[in-house]
C-alpha cells in the first residue's frame, strides 16, 4: 500500500452526524457510560469519542477510584496495568492510588 493511500484510508472517516452529537454529548459526562461503550453504540473508535467529545467540550466526571479494590489486587501482586484492566481504570490512576496509599496519604 503506498503511502498516499495510507493517509487517504487514514483521513477516510464517516462526518459525525447531528444525532450522534447529541448522544455523546448526553451520555459522555455520565459515569454510568464507559467510553467503549459509546463508541460501540457509535460504531465508531474509542479515540474518535474522546476526541469529538473534546470538539463538543464536553468533559468527564473525575474518576472515583476503588482503593480498596485497588490495595487487595496490588497485594495479590498484580501490576499497574493488570489492576487498570480488571478494574476499568487508566494505568496511570492505578499507579497514583497505590503510591499515595504507600505513603499513608489515603
Amino acid at each position: 500500500m503506498s503511502k498516499a493511500s495510507r493517509a487517504r484510508r487514514f483521513f477516510d472517516y464517516e462526518p459525525w452526524a447531528e444525532w450522534e452529537d447529541e448522544f455523546v454529548t448526553e451520555v459522555y459526562p455520565l459515569a454510568s457510560w464507559k467510553i467503549a461503550e459509546i463508541a460501540k453504540k457509535l460504531d465508531r473508535t474509542v479515540d474518535a469519542v474522546v476526541s469529538r467529545a473534546h470538539v463538543l467540550s464536553v468533559k468527564r466526571p473525575p474518576h472515583q477510584l476503588d482503593y480498596d479494590a485497588i490495595w487487595q489486587l496490588w497485594q495479590k501482586g498484580y501490576n499497574y496495568s493488570r489492576i487498570a484492566n480488571r478494574l476499568g481504570y487508566l494505568a496511570p490512576s492505578v499507579s497514583y492510588a497505590v503510591k499515595a496509599m504507600q505513603r499513608g496519604r489515603v
